[in-house]
């Protein structure tokens, strides 16, 4: 007979499965943030619906007088949702005192992770059951993950053997991205899904496919070459020897067997392992890995230094979600200036230090026990369920915990890891079995409570849903727009980006480009009268200012303002900005590019010469450094260089009309 239930949680269900597929697998060349923002948008549509959905059928149920169809969705799990509420809590406050709190409730422009998307998955946390309720409804909704994640790991594999039929790879990127944008992402959320299909949690009955699935995500991650991706499995093999003859009910003689057995593979792997090292020692593959343990000198080791300062300017509650970029160049250390020469990191690339220099030591506390408690709340599973499956079940959730764990301590979540993490976390906080507290749900007072939570939630997503609509139209303008400044389409160009302003008028990467090409355009065109060219300054200084406010970065803002005060005339406001910029970072690649083309164009020469020394000490190479030298060069008469490195612009812009000009006047 079937189960009532399952035709009240139906459109749920569909909604939710919705959810967990179309989140990770969203990704399109139609616009500029091809990764963050329509993932962003595909959670907020598809958990809005979700979440209305549930709400629905909830109130239908109690008109109908079926209140005990939704009973299960109302309870209280006292050892895992007191630190959800209270990371939630960090959020929220962490946002109030914000050094912008509009960008900490939207996140930045690039990795769109704000306040709105923890305020999303906590509501996906809180209302999931609505839909494991269903029969057999874990097992398929595991299984519907297992599928995006094979998806993901197959074309990861594709893109690893020069095959992209999407072209969602990156022009200068060697490892693959797959649907998740970056190799690290795909690395992660790979690893965290591996446990999932490997012990089968979602019971498929054909053997080849066991075996296969498992295998296709353990090539996709090796494919991505994410090295925190390698030691979170290790991590989750680790932890499932060690609790599988628990979870399988292993003794005596079966467990011994298994000891051996197990052993005796380990000894085999390693041998293998130590072969292949020796034999293939060039393989990129092998030289990955390797690299694991040869990092004493990697760049995230000053970037954690330094992030420490922010936690003890903001030690309670941080300087926002999304704030850590602006936050950090206050203390950004020459060492890490070093070693990303044109960068900026707008992550700490540590999950535990991320949280803690974004919402403070509270954010932390929350984080770390939401991990314990979780984790915890598996152990207690695995021994006290009396069913095999049950057990396997809190197994690799625990196996996936531990792989997540390990994977943040050099590397940092997405939207898909983050909801795909929750979710897990609502299957364990549905099926543990303890410390549950149910709400006395059907008097007056409680009804009264949750129609007025309901409505606050149905304007919540309704907002966010007109509002993340509104934001991929402002995208698709800045995309048109950069491409008109490509072809030398300057109205066009500022039309486009003006419309996507209009419709997303905090977004401080819209505003920044636009300065910059006005402040290019005015400078380069000959033809402009002078009050044409002072009025567009005028512009770029204005929309630089502005952008200043929400921008990744204060000291970039700075750099291009200093140079629109020069074109101005405005030397004192323009060496002023210029000293505040190289007092924040010393070196300071991109603005000593365009001081030496400034200084070489109003022939300063000693300057130039200064800031070319110091671009060329670095050792750095690029485009911008080459066409910089080429002009510095050719403005001291000095032609076989400025020949050299108008050449090596040209080979690597062969269609470059501006350099094929200089180089027929060096002739």
């Amino acid at each position: 007979m079937a189960n009532p239930e399952d035709k009240t949680t139906g459109i749920p269900f569909l909604l939710f499965s919705l959810l967990i597929a179309s989140v990770p697998l969203t990704i399109t060349t139609y616009l500029n943030n091809q990764s963050d923002l329509p993932k962003n948008a595909a959670l907020q549509i598809t958990g809005s619906l979700f979440i209305i959905s549930v709400i629905v059928v909830y109130f239908r149920s109690v008109l109908k007088g079926s209140q005990k169809t939704f009973a299960g969705l109302l309870y209280f799990k006292k050892s895992l949702d007191p630190f959800i509420l209270l990371f939630l809590f960090a959020a929220l406050i962490s946002t109030v005192f914000s050094l912008n709190p509009e960008i900490s409730y939207t996140g930045q422009y690039e990795r769109q992770y704000g306040l709105v998307l923890i305020i999303f998955i906590t509501l996906i946390y809180f209302l999931s059951p609505a839909v494991y309720k269903r029969e057999n409804s874990i097992p398929q909704l595991l299984f519907i993950m297992e599928i995006v994640s094979i998806a993901v790991a197959a074309y990861a594999v594709l893109q690893w053997c020069g095959i992209d039929p999407f072209a969602f790879q990156p022009v200068n990127d060697k490892r693959p991205v797959s649907f998740l944008g970056n190799a690290v992402f795909t690395g992660g959320f790979l690893a965290i899904n591996l446990p999932i299909s490997l012990l089968n949690t979602s019971g498929k009955k054909n053997l080849p496919a066991k075996i296969i699935f498992p295998l296709v995500i353990v090539f996709g991650i090796a494919a991505t070459g994410t090295r925190s991706a390698y030691i979170a499995v290790t991590a989750a093999f680790i932890v499932l020897a060690f609790f599988y003859p628990v979870a399988a009910g292993m003794g005596g003689a079966s467990l011994k067997k298994t000891i051996k057995v197990s052993g005796l593979i380990l000894f085999g792997g390693i041998v293998l392992a130590i072969a292949v090292t020796i034999i293939f020692n060039n393989n990129p593959f092998i030289l990955r890995v390797l690299s694991i343990f040869s990092s004493s000198d990697n760049p995230r080791f000053a970037l954690w230094r330094d992030s420490f300062d922010i936690f003890l300017k903001y030690p309670l509650f941080g300087p926002g979600i999304g704030m850590f970029p602006n936050a950090l160049e206050e203390f950004y250390s020459l060492r890490l200036r070093n070693d990303e020469i044109r960068k900026y990191f707008d992550n700490a690339h540590n999950n535990y230090i991320q949280v803690l220099c974004t919402m403070g030591i509270t954010g932390l506390i929350a984080y770390m026990l939401i991990l314990f408690s979780s984790i915890n709340a598996s152990i207690k599973g695995i021994y006290s369920s009396t069913e095999k499956r049950d057990k396997l079940l809190f197994l690799s959730l625990m196996c996936v915990l531990a792989a997540y764990a390990i994977y943040g301590l050099t590397n940092f979540d997405e939207i898909a890891i983050t909801l795909y993490i929750f979710v897990y976390l609502s299957v364990i906080r549905f099926v543990y079995k303890k410390n549950t507290m149910q709400y006395k749900w059907d008097s007056k007072g409680f009804l009264f409570t949750s129609i007025a939570i309901s409505l606050i939630i149905l304007s919540f997503c309704s907002y966010s849903t007109y509002n993340i609509i509104n934001n991929i139209r402002a995208d698709r303008y800045y995309l048109e727009g950069i491409k008109y400044f490509s072809d030398q389409k300057f109205t066009e160009g500022v039309n486009k980006i003006n419309s996507a302003i209009l419709l997303n008028s905090s977004c401080g990467n819209f505003r920044y480009n636009l300065a910059v090409n006005v402040y290019g355009f005015a400078v380069t065109n000959n033809k402009l009268s002078v009050e044409s060219k002072s009025n567009l300054l005028n512009q770029a200084a204005g929309e630089m200012l502005r952008a200043r406010k929400t921008f990744i970065s204060i000291n970039s803002c700075d750099a291009i303002l200093a140079m629109i005060y020069y074109e101005q005339g405005d030397i004192n406001k323009a060496d002023s900005t210029k000293n505040e910029v190289f007092k924040r970072d010393p070196l300071s690649m991109n603005f000593r590019l365009n001081l030496i083309m400034y200084y070489s164009k109003s022939d300063q020469m000693d300057k130039a010469r200064e800031n070319m020394k110091q671009v060329l000490k670095t050792g750095f190479e690029s485009v911008g450094v080459w066409n910089a030298a080429a002009y510095y060069y050719y403005k001291t008469g000095d032609k076989v260089k400025a020949s050299f490195y108008y050449n090596k612009v040209l080979s690597a812009e062969p269609g470059n009309k501006a350099v094929i000009d200089m180089l027929e006047k060096l002739k």
